[in-house]
């Protein structure tokens, strides 16, 4: 390959990948925004998940495109302290508070502007927002070890004792074709009372 097809190559490579980091961190931001301005990172990741896995079902493509990992506690961003929560306060987005002793949550400290997520997108990042905002992390963690996607990946990687592995979009989605608990099923006020936020993935090397 001529050394200017090189360049022309790893400028779009370059190019390409500032567009995904600015489209995760949008797209956060605006889930941020959607919840009245905080959430623990454990919802966030739950939110953005599902609400890329609904956005595959009815539009055709996920919102942020980025990879989930399969830990412990459930999908997660890889990297997500340096992609999510690092991106987020370098752009004056939003701050994390390490003092909370419930789990670090996130904090929208700027207003965010919807220039890369679309529309229609931007509605089901509303409508995630609201479910992970009414649920505990304990209850989101405990729905999404029921998503088949999860349960390969985690099969896979950590349960076997290797490396956490990347989480097929295709196989997660299936949790949400049938129906859609995640988006209809109203939390059980007393249950939720009784759970004890704790933000387990907060401290993770991914």
């Amino acid at each position: 390959m001529p050394d200017v097809d090189k360049l022309a190559y790893m400028s779009y490579i370059q190019d390409m990948e500032a567009g995904a980091k600015d489209l995760l961190v949008e797209a956060a931001a605006l889930l941020l925004e959607a919840a009245k301005g905080s959430l623990f990172i454990t919802s966030l990741n739950k939110g953005l998940f599902y609400a890329d896995l609904r956005a595959m079902l009815t539009t055709g493509s996920a919102i942020t495109g980025t990879t989930y990992l399969a830990l412990p506690a459930g999908p997660v961003i890889a990297r997500y302290q340096r992609r999510v929560i690092g991106a987020l306060a370098d752009a004056g987005l939003a701050e994390q508070d390490d003092t909370d002793a419930k789990g670090k949550p996130l904090y929208l400290i700027g207003k965010p502007e919807r220039k890369l997520v679309s529309a229609e997108h931007a509605k089901i990042i509303q409508r995630a927002a609201d479910w992970a905002k009414a649920r505990s992390t304990s209850a989101l963690s405990k729905y999404s070890h029921k998503n088949p996607g999860w349960t390969a990946a985690y099969e896979a990687g950590l349960k076997a004792g290797r490396s956490a592995q990347p989480i097929n979009m295709r196989i997660a989605m299936q949790q949400i074709m049938d129906d859609d608990p995640w988006m209809s099923e109203e939390p059980d006020p007393k249950v939720e009372a009784a759970l004890v936020d704790v933000d387990e993935e907060v401290g993770t090397a991914w």
